[in-house]
């Protein structure tokens, strides 16, 4: 494409089904833009764009399908593993920073009963919180159960 057709006409865009796959793979895999702007072939702002479009339309499409504490076995056994949803950089808000990660964002911390299934609960904490933390602020451990309990965490 020559940069006279560049300029005049519509903005380029990413279809549907790309544009979830792109959000998803930046939100779990933490890809940066201009690597997902080549995979799908087009600019690093066009990719910019269409995740700020779509993080939103994602999370309320998924909102009512997360389970709360509540939801979970109190006396099953669960593999406890965090995660990091990076986000700008803000001086003004050191908790966000992960020393672990060395980037800021959101901890995301969630139990699985078996690795082929993953529960979550809302536990939307600092960056700079670790797994263990974000586990007895979530509510999770409050419940007393019948049998002790067993936790992992997979690093």
């Amino acid at each position: 494409m020559s940069r006279a057709e560049r300029i005049v006409g519509k903005k380029p865009t990413v279809a549907l089904f790309r544009s979830v796959a792109v959000t998803l793979a930046c939100l779990r895999c933490n890809s940066v833009q201009p690597q997902l702007a080549e995979m799908v072939g087009v600019s690093q702002p066009t990719i910019s764009r269409t995740i700020a479009a779509f993080v939103p339309l994602v999370t309320a499409t998924l909102v009512d399908c997360m389970p709360t504490v509540d939801d979970l076995d109190p006396n099953g056994q669960y593999i406890v593993d965090g995660r990091l949803f990076p986000c700008w950089a803000r001086r003004d808000r050191p908790e966000l920073y992960s020393g672990k990660n060395k980037c800021t964002g959101m901890n995301y911390t969630s139990p699985a009963p078996s690795m082929a299934t993953v529960s979550g609960f809302p536990t939307q904490l600092p960056g700079g919180v670790r797994d263990v933390k974000a586990l007895r602020e979530s509510g999770f451990l409050d419940d007393p159960a019948e049998e002790p309990r067993h936790f992992g965490d997979r690093g």
